[in-house]
Order: C-alpha cells, then structure tokens, then sequence
C-alpha cells in the first residue's frame, strides 16, 4: 500500500481481536474455593514446611555467621508460627464441623433449626481454651498476665499527661 495516499476519517478498525483477560480469583468460570479440599488436596505443602523447618533448625545450630544466625532465627519463628496457627484453624473448624454435624442431626430428628451467633462461637472458642489452660496447669500463669495487662492499663489511666519540654 502506498504511503502517498492519504488515509480516511471513515477507517475501518479491526476490534476484537484480543480476548479479554480474566482474573481466575474472581471469575466464576474457575468454580468456587472449597477449603477442606484445598488443604486434603495440597497436605504434601505442610510435610514439606515441616522438613524445611528441621532443616532451617539444623543449619541454626550449625552456623557461626551472626547475620545468617539471626535470619534463621527469625526463620523458624515464623514457621512456628504459622503451624500454630494453622494447627488452631484447623482445631476451630474442626469443633465447628462437629457442631454442624450434631445440629443436623437433631434437625433430622424434628428440631427446628437453630444457628450459633458468632459472639457465642468464640465464647465457645474461650471455654474450650481455658479448659485445656487448666489441663497444662498454664491458667495461672494466664491468668497473672491477664491481671498485670488490666492494672497497667489502669495506671495508666490514673497517671498524669506527660509534661512538654519547651526549648
């Protein structure tokens, strides 16, 4: 074609020619996300998570490094926590599993259907803590923590505003 000819206001343009991108997470072309698949799905991860943690611990105690030794640290600190946490989420949906189940039944059985409040879950969640505290024989030590975080907070509130320094 010739670059001499001057080109249309009327052009015709060619659209459509690329298809639309589309985010997977929010698309319902993808399915919907169901949890306990994931997890029974992917439980080789957590396997996984655990050998690198006894090998970030092995290496800790081997190193000499001072900067390497504090990365490593930090390391596993958070591993541990993360399993922690996941080993709590686990526990809690496990318990809320058990109380679907059992309020299935009863409503099988001609009980109207009745729905924990999520304030009452977590109350649950409570009880169920400070039952296995007393089991450990760690409520004490709980509880101590509990009452010097309250009588600090107290102080605080009793003690004056802190005075400006003028320059």
């Amino acid at each position: 074609m010739t670059s001499k000819k001057p080109v249309s206001k009327f052009r015709k343009v060619v659209a459509g020619l690329a298809a639309p991108s589309r985010d997977p997470r929010f698309d319902d072309l993808s399915g919907t996300f169901n949890e306990h698949a994931f997890r029974k799905s992917y439980s080789f991860v957590d396997e996984h998570r655990g050998t690198e943690l006894k090998a970030a611990m092995a290496e800790l105690k081997k190193t000499k490094d001072e900067d390497r030794r504090e990365q490593l640290v930090k390391l596993v600190q958070r591993m541990k926590e993360q399993s922690k946490a996941q080993k709590e989420k686990d526990a809690r949906s496990d318990a809320k599993s058990k109380r679907m189940k059992a309020e299935r039944e009863l409503v099988q059985g001609g009980k109207k259907p009745f729905y924990l409040k999520k304030s009452d879950e977590k109350t649950l969640e409570l009880v169920e803590q400070y039952k296995k505290a007393k089991q450990d024989g760690s409520l004490e030590k709980k509880l101590r923590t509990k009452r010097k975080r309250t009588s600090s907070k107290l102080k605080k509130d009793y003690l004056p505003e802190r005075r400006q320094a003028y320059d």
